[in-house]
């Protein structure tokens, strides 16, 4: 997450379970397609739905109001490498800078830029190049 932008994806990892909360937001967001469901969500919560409800890589603008700005598929996997502390703010440059890489065919750079500590799941310190895939849709992982 940076100042006004974060940067989320839906992953094949089995440790990885989706809050009841952010599930049921989700499937009302299915059922009606009404955003307002996800408004009651924290900002976390409602990055992570979005995600689901998108699938793939996501840019999401996080200042009100929290949008889905665009979306791209990657092959280039990762690697979860452990718990540690609390994730840090990035800067939305450097974040931009990541996404114009990933969009310009350099995905392992411009992952690389991102990689660190997770929002969600807490505490995962993650860097590309590993086994992890990133899901194309994610929408399965809530039923």
């Amino acid at each position: 997450m940076g100042e006004c932008l974060a940067v989320s994806a839906a992953l094949d990892y089995e440790g990885l379970g989706v809050p009841g909360v952010v599930r049921d937001a989700v499937l009302d967001f299915y059922t009606t397609g009404d955003t307002r469901a996800l408004g009651s969500l924290s900002l976390e919560d409602r990055v992570l739905a979005y995600t689901i409800a998108y699938g793939g890589l996501m840019l999401i603008h996080i200042c009100d109001p929290v949008t889905p700005i665009s979306r791209a598929h990657v092959g280039v996997g990762i690697e979860i490498v452990g718990v540690r502390g609390p994730p840090s703010r990035m800067d939305d440059r450097r974040i931009l800078r990541s996404w114009a890489l990933i969009y310009s065919g350099l995905e392992e750079e411009g992952l690389r830029l991102l990689q660190g500590v997770s929002y969600y799941p807490v505490n995962l310190e993650w860097r590309p190049g590993g086994r992890v895939r990133i899901l194309p849709v994610a929408v399965t992982l809530t039923l």
